[in-house]
């Protein structure tokens, strides 16, 4: 049995991820080096106390305020709840650099006083965060410039998040359709009266297939904002952002192109109604 001990001993005090434990009173009852270092102190001067107490006897030690400040919220929400807390806390190095860690406060109930602890496990996630700061960044000053670009395109641009709700509605939108930005804003998919009665089944069917993932293209009757039928091709694509995913349909007016194309019918039907005519039998 004293061997587990001093293993677990070992393990708590030479691991590389905080560790950290503290009663209903928020007196801390044991913590590992890496979580004493968020404070700046050895573990020795931080158990048996609270963290207002830590605030009195270091009020001038700027890395004890910031984590407190953190932590404490992080446990009374879990001594309230008693439910499980996960938090990301940003921690002073020694160097004087910011870490990250993701740490996760958990309720523990200790048989013998029936009285509920918590734990934290903090680990440091500095890369990975910094390296997902990195790509978000890329992808916002992508869209930016994305959107840029359709300003001046002569396609409609319109964004959907993954509950079909507008999140981007272009300049040229706005000319097609007739409704603002501010307007669609928002707006849901089947909320809108922009697509054409006899088109509704279809276009629906096309929205279950972007759902899944997959973009398609597709060409409609759609309403205007004073009630005229236009004509639109639909290019939809699908942006992923991690487990998410952005829907950019770039619409094309193509009512001119289907009346020359209906016009360019009738008349061939004309025509051959005529040459008809003109070889019945007298």
């Amino acid at each position: 049995m004293q061997e587990v001990i001093n293993s677990f001993q070992s393990f708590f005090s030479n691991s590389v991820d905080a560790f950290l434990e503290c009663d209903r009173q928020q007196k801390y009852l044991s913590i590992n080096p890496v979580a004493a270092a968020w404070m700046g102190l050895e573990p020795t001067e931080i158990v048996n106390q609270t963290n207002q107490e830590l605030l009195k006897l270091y009020p001038n030690n700027a890395a004890v305020k910031n984590i407190i400040s953190q932590i404490d919220s992080c446990l009374q929400q879990v001594f309230i709840t008693g439910k499980k807390r996960l938090a990301i806390h940003e921690v002073t190095a020694a160097d004087g650099g910011i870490k990250i860690y993701e740490t996760a406060y958990t309720p523990a109930v200790d048989a013998s006083s029936n009285q509920m602890r918590v734990f934290g496990v903090g680990r440091d996630i500095t890369r990975h965060y910094r390296w997902q700061q990195q790509k978000t960044q890329q992808l916002r000053r992508s869209n930016h410039l994305l959107w840029l670009n359709a300003a001046n395109s002569p396609l409609a641009m319109v964004g959907w998040d993954e509950d079909f709700r507008i999140v981007q509605w272009s300049k040229r939108a706005e000319e097609i359709f007739g409704w603002t930005s501010d307007e669609m804003m928002g707006k849901q998919f089947g909320d809108l009266a922009l697509v054409c009665e006899e088109d509704r089944e279809a276009v629906s069917a096309i929205e279950l297939e972007l759902a899944t993932g997959n973009g398609n293209t597709s060409i409609n009757r759609n309403y205007t904002k004073s009630g005229q039928v236009i004509w639109c091709r639909w290019f939809n694509s699908i942006i992923r952002s991690g487990d998410t995913f952005t829907v950019l349909s770039l619409v094309e007016d193509i009512t001119d192109r289907k009346r020359l194309e209906a016009e360019k019918a009738q008349a061939s039907r004309l025509t051959a109604m005529v040459a008809d005519v003109g070889i019945a039998p007298g």
